[in-house]
């Protein structure tokens, strides 16, 4: 079972495909504690990182991954500059719908059984037009990656170019937040 609603962890897969090549990338989620028996527990707003370095060839040699619980309070200040806005936050914006940390955590259990459950959305008309809002969104998304990737090969640095990292070999390539 999943720690997150459905449309949280397509954002998640979202995420890691246009940063693959990125020696770092920084997420902030919600992630809910199961019990043993696979009842939902508290949820809890995290910093997830995850850190690569790559061999000469580009490809993935070791990576380093850590969740760390944020309070309530820090969420809510780097979710104020839209610049710091990652996938999930930037569609929940889009959907119009609360970005604030304390209604998120009241809302998690509802929206990993219903609200951002993709069974369950299907199952309404406005759960379907909240879909085709999403499929949208993420239509939106790659076309810029791949408008992205059509200027690299050409050759065009895009937006989100980033230099070099010390200590670091491989691509480094990323999509910004303009995403």
């Amino acid at each position: 079972e999943l720690p997150s609603s459905d449309v949280e962890f397509l954002c998640m897969l979202l995420d890691e495909l246009f940063c693959s090549a990125a020696p770092l990338l920084v997420r902030y989620q919600r992630m809910c504690r199961r019990s043993a028996d696979g009842r939902l527990e508290e949820s809890s707003l995290v910093k997830t990182t995850s850190q690569r370095i790559y061999d000469e060839f580009g490809n993935p040699i070791f990576s380093t991954h850590t969740v760390e619980i944020l309070p309530i309070e820090e969420w809510d200040r780097i979710h104020n500059d839209p610049k710091e806005m990652k996938l999930y936050m930037q569609l929940r914006t889009f959907l119009g719908e609360e970005t604030k940390g304390e209604e998120l955590l009241l809302s998690h259990k509802r929206d990993i059984l219903f609200d951002e459950h993709f069974a369950t959305l299907n199952q309404s008309e406005a759960g379907r037009q909240k879909l085709r809002k999403i499929a949208n969104f993420v239509q939106s998304k790659l076309e810029l990656m791949l408008n992205f990737a059509k200027l690299s090969q050409a050759g065009i640095q895009g937006p989100g170019s980033a230099a070099p990292v010390p200590g670091v070999v491989g691509p480094y390539r990323t999509l910004s937040n303009s995403l």
